[in-house]
C-alpha cells in the first residue's frame, strides 16, 4: 500500500457520501418521500415563515455594514485564523521538531505526534459540553 492510497480512500468515501446524500436528502420537507403527514404538518406549523418586506415584496437583505463592524464577527474571524494557524503549525512542524530537536524516530513516534490532536479532540468535546451547561444555567447566551 502506497501513500497515495490515502487519497483514493478519502475520494471513495467522499463519492459514497455524495451518492448517499443525493439519494436520501431533500431540499424541502415536502419533497422528502420518507416523511409522514403528521411530521410534515408539525414542521409546517412550527417553522417560522420567511418574512417579506411589505413595501418591496422581497426578503430583506442583511446590512453588510453592521456585519463588518460587529465585534463578535471580528472575534470569530480572528479566533478562527489563530486556531487554523496553530493547527497547521502543529501539523507541519511537530514531526520535524520531534525528529530534529527531541531525537525521536518518526517511524516510532506516530502516537506522540498525534497526542496533541487527541488532546485537542478531548478538550474541545469537554469544553462544548461545559459551554452547553453554562448556556443552560443562564451564565452564557
Amino acid at each position: 500500500v502506497s501513500w497515495e492510497s490515502v487519497f483514493y480512500v478519502w475520494c471513495g468515501l467522499g463519492i459514497g457520501w455524495v451518492m448517499l446524500w443525493m439519494t436520501f436528502a431533500a431540499s424541502r420537507p415536502s419533497e422528502d418521500p420518507s416523511i409522514s403527514e403528521a411530521e410534515l404538518e408539525y414542521i409546517s406549523q412550527h417553522v417560522k415563515k420567511k418574512t417579506v418586506d411589505p413595501l418591496t415584496g422581497r426578503k430583506p437583505t442583511p446590512d453588510a455594514r453592521k456585519i463588518v463592524t460587529c465585534p463578535a464577527v471580528w472575534a470569530c474571524i480572528v479566533g478562527h485564523m489563530v486556531y487554523n494557524w496553530l493547527i497547521y503549525l502543529l501539523l507541519t512542524e511537530l514531526p520535524s521538531f520531534m525528529k530534529d530537536v527531541l531525537g525521536f524516530e518518526l517511524s516510532k513516534s506516530g502516537f506522540l505526534s498525534g497526542l496533541p490532536f487527541l488532546t485537542l479532540f478531548v478538550t474541545q468535546t469537554v469544553a462544548g459540553f461545559y459551554a452547553d451547561w453554562l448556556i443552560e444555567k443562564g451564565h452564557l447566551s
